[in-house]
């Protein structure tokens, strides 16, 4: 059985190119389009991993991250970030906060790839890539 992703971004363009590539890759995809519909969606059915974009209206994916880090029931889905914002300092925010991984925007899909393959392995990521 392959492993379940959540792709929560609030652009659709992203969010869609991310879960074409998944789905080239054999991954189950789930698509959300920002924070409170992820957050509904992980509580009907938790993801084997989420891709959580940073900047989004509604929640920012920091506070998704941490309300999920707050629930027994979703503590441990390993989350890779996604943001514009990766400067040291961002991505130790990130990190602390529970986040496997950060890719800073504009990232290689192959990459993303390599991240999620890591980390469904059980390697620790506990790193940027950029």
């Amino acid at each position: 059985m392959s492993a379940q992703i959540m792709v929560v971004d609030d652009d659709q363009e992203m969010r869609q190119l991310i879960s074409i590539t998944l789905l080239r890759y054999g991954y189950e995809v789930l698509e959300a389009a920002g924070g409170r519909q992820a957050l509904a969606e992980i509580a009907q059915k938790p993801p084997d991993l989420l891709i959580l974009d940073v900047m989004m209206p509604d929640l920012n994916g920091l506070q998704v991250m941490r309300q999920l880090k707050l629930n027994r029931e979703t503590i441990s889905i390993p989350v890779i970030m996604l943001s514009a914002k990766c400067q040291e300092e961002d991505i130790a925010i990130m990190m602390q906060s529970g986040a496997d991984a950060c890719l800073p925007k504009p990232f290689s899909l192959r990459d993303l790839i390599h991240c999620i393959e890591q980390i469904l392995s059980g390697q620790d990521m506990h790193a940027s890539r950029g």
